[in-house]
């Protein structure tokens, strides 16, 4: 049964009729670049990316395509020798929300079966990247607190934290709502935002922020974690692509550093030592509800904050809570950063079981909100906070550790993934396509 996203588009679309000769190569290739270029700025690793490219690149009639996918760019050609066609995105462009990936998604999953022209999927994936906020700027605000709240609920349930990170998850999300179209100030944003919730908390009450932990802190920042960059980074130095992967590393390693030093400057500059004074101590006085709320306000809130397709809500939420229950037994089972690998395994083939069915969003879309909610129970965000400004070298192993369950996240990834495309195989053999 065709889901009606792909109907809808279909209705748009003309199929492609791929006649010979240079001219329809030509345009067939600027297509498989700009798709590729776009499902890379939704946050599918090029590992993925690459070889899906070269396989739609051979339904247009370019059997013998190269391709080449990296972060920044994409390269093509005809065959080995041949002119190459070029795309590329500015380092600084802001990254898709979930919209614009179920729209890109829709439009590879037609050419995956060669069913629109290249010029209507270019025009459709121009459409896509420029699509407006379905819920306006009050959703990006609003949706940003209601994130918070949830991830409060999961971290920190107490009545303060929460009356605190509402403020700032207002504050925070109007810092985005400004920067959103401005490259220098996203670039700037997760470090100035750290800061500034870290001046504040510290210097209205220190002595209530540092009783409370620093975990206080998090909820509001948590968007800013690059849980799916290092985890594409995973995905991709697992499969091979040493470029990619080392690139989206450095990358979001750099971004993590930066983030945990906003945290660490804000405590400087309200005069509070973060190293000496602070806890990584979860209380929770609301009970033991409190955190199994808290997964599915942080679903309502992602659905909102990052403009959730129409009719995902129900998909997203069912792809988040297996993450959290996943990510739960095997903390209790196995360990807190081999919880996250149980998590990111589960969640993945029933995130691929969910883009079957017929109202069922593409996997990207329900994916990356679940990326946020494995990441802060087990991530040493916190402890990195307290390396800055100590003279403890062993503080590198918080580093280390913060590394470690990034990676063991993409490895459930790359697991999950294996299996579903296994099962997809074996199903092809079994029932294999009508002549």
């Amino acid at each position: 049964m065709t889901p009606p996203q792909d109907r809808q588009a279909q209705s748009r679309l003309r199929p492609a009729e791929r006649p010979p000769g240079p001219v329809a190569d030509t345009h067939a290739l600027e297509f498989v670049v700009g798709l590729a270029e776009a499902l890379t700025r939704a946050g599918t690793p090029e590992g993925l990316v690459q070889p899906r490219a070269a396989r739609i690149a051979e339904v247009y009639g370019v059997p013998r395509a190269r391709v080449v996918v990296l972060p920044n760019f994409t390269l093509a050609a005809q065959e080995s020798g041949a002119p190459v066609a070029l795309d590329s995105t500015a380092p600084t462009a802001a990254s898709l929300r979930l919209d614009q990936m179920a729209a890109v998604e829709n439009v590879a999953r037609l050419a995956d079966r060669g069913a629109v022209q290249p010029e209507d999927g270019l025009r459709e994936l121009t459409a896509a990247k420029a699509l407006p906020h379905r819920f306006g700027p009050a959703g990006v605000v609003g949706g940003h607190v209601v994130i918070t709240l949830g991830l409060c609920l999961i971290l920190q349930p107490t009545a303060v934290v929460l009356l605190a990170s509402a403020i700032f998850g207002a504050l925070v999300g109007l810092m985005k709502l400004h920067a959103r179209n401005d490259s220098t100030l996203r670039v700037l944003l997760p470090i100035s935002a750290a800061t500034l919730v870290s001046l504040i908390a510290f210097a209205v009450a220190p002595g209530t922020t540092t009783q409370e932990s620093l975990r206080a802190l998090i909820p509001p920042l948590v968007t800013f974690l690059p849980g799916g960059l290092l985890t594409s980074a995973t995905l991709d130095l697992t499969a091979g692509h040493l470029i990619s992967g080392a690139s989206r590393l450095v990358a979001g390693t750099m971004q993590f550093v930066l983030l945990t030093l906003g945290i660490a400057i804000g405590a400087q500059l309200a005069g509070i030592d973060v190293h000496g004074v602070s806890t990584d101590t979860p209380i929770n006085t609301l009970g033991a509800w409190a955190p199994w709320l808290g997964a599915l306000v942080f679903g309502v809130g992602c659905y909102v904050h990052f403009s959730g397709p129409p009719r995902s809500l129900g998909w997203l939420l069912l792809v988040l809570l297996t993450a959290w229950i996943g990510e739960q037994l095997g903390a209790k089972l196995l360990s807190g950063e081999l919880g996250a690998f149980v998590g990111a395994f589960a969640m993945t083939p029933v995130a691929a079981w969910v883009e079957g069915r017929p109202s069922g969003p593409p996997s990207l879309a329900t994916l990356m909100p679940a990326f946020w909610l494995l990441v802060p129970g087990s991530v040493g965000l916190i402890g990195v906070a307290q390396f800055f400004g100590s003279d403890d070298p062993a503080g590198l192993g918080n580093i280390v550790n913060a590394l470690v369950t990034f990676i063991l996240i993409g490895l459930g990834m790359f697991v999950g993934n294996a299996l579903v495309l296994h099962v997809r195989s074996r199903r092809a053999v079994a029932y294999p396509s009508p002549a």
